[in-house]
């Protein structure tokens, strides 16, 4: 793992840092290391150390109370001040500060142009109005700014940057050269025959990386070189073959994947469960479990998560046992595998944690009570709707629409008065199933929103109320620069089941080749990508009767 945590930091340079470095902060849900009172006083003081110590601990929900002192911030003199000031506003997602952001994109501090290059591309995409500013700083004298650029090019789904960055694959500059390869395979353009050859590279990690994105790009022609790497030297390389191995649905390969089971490196076998796991081989579901003994908390995780995927209800009682593990991350895949698994002994073991102070165990308790329709905790969920916490804002709101629950409906149309496109987003979607009447009369207003967010939920909202009017608006969007906005019209097609609209898609299919490879994180509506979508819809379609709109 040391080897893979080093590649973190190695290929996403500053783009991932922004993200990593202050997401345990403002995430856990932990107050403050200042008072409320005192944080706006200390952030304009002239105190720089104290200002510092002040955005390190400020957590979640206050740096969200004081965003607009934050964003003062960023004409300070003092670069760690400012470096802190744009990591916290990445976090934040709230797109009104983007101006002032995309000023420091021609700053005199190299990592604070990368920095701000990062943030502008964060999962909100506001960085749309930006995107040729931040095409040209691929010309910038630093690589970790030209990293930064090519790496939320490719966020933006820039396809007309897409050849200048393709020409980095060849940089005898080995972060270059990987970057550029990660920033293909996230464009999701078919053209696995430029990136095969690094498949030889001389460095483990490209090496690696090329498998990855040759699955990313459905280049499945080549899996059986993919598949040589499984008995490559470098253990890094052998973990990335077996992910993109169980990507591309390669069966006929588990077998040398199982044998990776018995490697010493824990990443391998972390990533050899997972390959298990994504090609859905619940034959294999024991050999999985008998890793519930591991030595590694990560692998005893990933474990708990394959047996949820695979709906191996064998082994249900078992992973009880976790719920109350000391390790927040087994404790957490425990609690959310519990609901795959339809559990509802464990209903309430389960809920005693809505009153944790851990973020993170408190978003899997949600996600696992949903699955179960536990509708008498439905009151405790709603009292995180809008909160600091965005994923677990965004599930309490999820979980009202699972409950029916119409009398939060008010405290739902709060958040749309709010500056948070993914909690927005998600609002748009409770509020589609509870008061459709609503969504309706706001429907275009929503769908001309900026946010990427709010604009593709806001087109699964339009699926959901099955309105006629709503059917031209959706596929308008199948037309939409960004992978996420396209996914949600194809997906909210699929459920219209308006047949007609088939080659629309079929050509949307043609442009963007893209899966989720890494298929480790239950919070993947964050990266939905088109491919996936495109495939589900078609083939539920075939031999599907046409509903009528």
């Amino acid at each position: 793992m040391t080897r893979q945590k080093s590649l973190l930091f190695v290929s996403l340079s500053l783009s991932l840092f922004v993200f990593t470095t202050l997401s345990h902060t403002l995430s856990a849900g932990i107050g403050s290391y200042f008072k409320p009172d005192d944080i706006g006083k200390i952030l304009e003081s002239k105190d720089d150390q104290e200002i510092i110590r002040c955005l390190t601990g400020i957590n979640q929900t206050d740096a969200r109370k004081y965003s607009d002192k934050i964003a003062e911030l960023l004409s300070h003199n003092n670069e760690r001040i400012i470096e802190r000031a744009l990591e916290i506003l990445g976090i934040l997602h709230e797109s009104r500060h983007s101006k002032s952001i995309a000023k420091l994109l021609t700053h005199s501090s190299e990592r604070i142009r990368a920095i701000s290059v990062s943030v502008l591309g964060n999962e909100n995409l506001y960085a749309e109005e930006f995107r040729n500013d931040i095409a040209k700083l691929l010309n910038d004298i630093s690589p970790n700014v030209q990293i930064a650029a090519m790496r939320n090019l490719a966020l933006l789904d820039s396809s007309e940057h897409y050849d200048a960055i393709k020409k980095f694959l060849g940089s005898r500059d080995r972060a270059l050269r990987f970057n550029a390869l990660v920033s293909v395979e996230q464009f999701g353009i078919r053209d696995p025959d430029s990136v095969v050859e690094l498949l030889n590279d001389a460095d483990a990690e490209i090496r690696g990386e090329s498998a990855i994105a040759l699955a990313a790009m459905r280049g499945n022609k080549h899996i059986k070189a993919v598949s040589k790497l499984l008995s490559d030297k470098d253990s890094f390389v052998k973990a990335r073959a077996a992910l993109a191995v169980g990507a591309m649905g390669g069966k006929e390969y588990s077998n040398k994947i199982i044998k990776l089971l018995d490697n010493d490196n824990e990443g391998i076998r972390q990533h050899a469960i997972m390959a298990i796991a994504r090609l859905g081989m619940v034959e294999h579901a024991k050999i999985i479990a008998d890793y519930f003994k591991d030595k590694s908390n990560l692998v005893i995780t990933e474990a708990i998560r394959a047996i949820g995927k695979l709906k191996a209800k064998d082994f249900l009682k078992e992973i009880s046992g976790f719920i109350n593990n000391s390790d927040i991350g087994i404790s957490a895949a425990a609690i959310e595998t519990v609901g795959d698994l339809d559990g509802e002994e464990y209903i309430d073991q389960i809920a005693s944690y809505l009153g944790s102070n851990n973020g993170n165990l408190v978003y899997s308790t949600i996600i696992a009570l949903s699955k179960l329709k536990a509708s008498k905790y439905k009151d405790h969920i709603a009292r995180f709707i809008g909160c600091g916490h965005l994923e677990v804002s965004v599930q309490a709101m999820n979980a009202m629409a699972v409950f029916d629950a119409k009398d939060q409906v008010a405290s739902i149309k709060q958040v749309l008065e709010g500056d948070c496109d993914m909690q927005k987003g998600q609002a748009l979607i409770s509020l589609a199933y509870l008061e459709p009447s609503f969504i309706e009369k706001k429907l275009d207003e929503l769908l001309s929103d900026h946010g990427r967010f709010t604009r593709g939920f806001a087109i699964s909202a339009a699926s959901i109320i099955r309105k006629e009017k709503s059917e031209k608006v959706i596929v308008e969007m199948l037309k939409d620069r960004r992978p996420f906005v396209r996914a949600q019209a194809v997906r909210a097609l699929g459920k219209l089941n308006t047949k007609k609209y088939q080659k629309d898609i079929e050509k949307l299919e043609n442009m963007c080749r893209s899966i989720f490879v890494y298929d480790t994180d239950q919070k993947n509506w964050k990266i939905a990508k088109v491919m996936d979508v495109v495939g589900e819809v078609l083939s539920a379609w075939k031999g599907a009767p046409e509903k009528k709109s």
